[in-house]
């Protein structure tokens, strides 16, 4: 079958548990959410199940990807951080010794200032990148649902 063709199937399947979806939407829950009730409507065929599970594996796949890219983002963020206060640091022991305007405090000053717009550029990169993980997460763990539900009534 086609990358196509799954697509078409994983999309009618979608469409038989667009209501199973939005049950469980309504009633997700850290505990095992149970399966909602089943028709013969809603019957899935092993092609269905199967584009269910390719969609799902792909999600899993993007969602590790993002989860990648955000503790990157957040390990590169406390990086910044910490190299502001060391150079904060820096600045408080040295201001004791030297006026404001001396070279040295100058540069300390100008570091810290580069670093604060680093900062503000990280936070305002890092907002979209947070909210796509947390939306991939949220699409893993109900299509997961789903597709559990769908694999149990299909062995009834």
């Amino acid at each position: 079958m086609t990358s196509n063709e799954d697509a078409k199937v994983a999309a009618q399947a979608a469409l038989k548990w667009t209501a199973a979806l939005r049950w469980h939407r309504a009633r997700l829950a850290p505990a095992q959410p149970s399966c909602p009730p089943s028709d013969s409507d809603q019957a899935l065929t092993d092609s269905d199940l199967a584009a269910l599970n390719n969609v799902l594996q792909a999600v899993v796949a993007e969602r590790i990807h993002l989860q990648e890219l955000w503790e990157q983002a957040v390990s590169a963020h406390k990086t910044l951080l910490q190299q502001r206060g060391e150079l904060m640091a820096d600045y408080q022991n040295k201001q004791s010794t030297f006026k404001p305007d001396h070279p040295d405090m100058l540069r300390l000053t100008a570091q810290i200032n580069q670093i604060d717009q680093e900062i503000k550029s990280d936070v305002i990169k890092q907002s979209p990148l947070k909210t796509h993980y947390e939306a991939m997460l949220q699409q893993e763990v109900l299509l997961s649902v789903v597709t559990d539900c769908a694999a149990r009534v299909s062995r009834l």
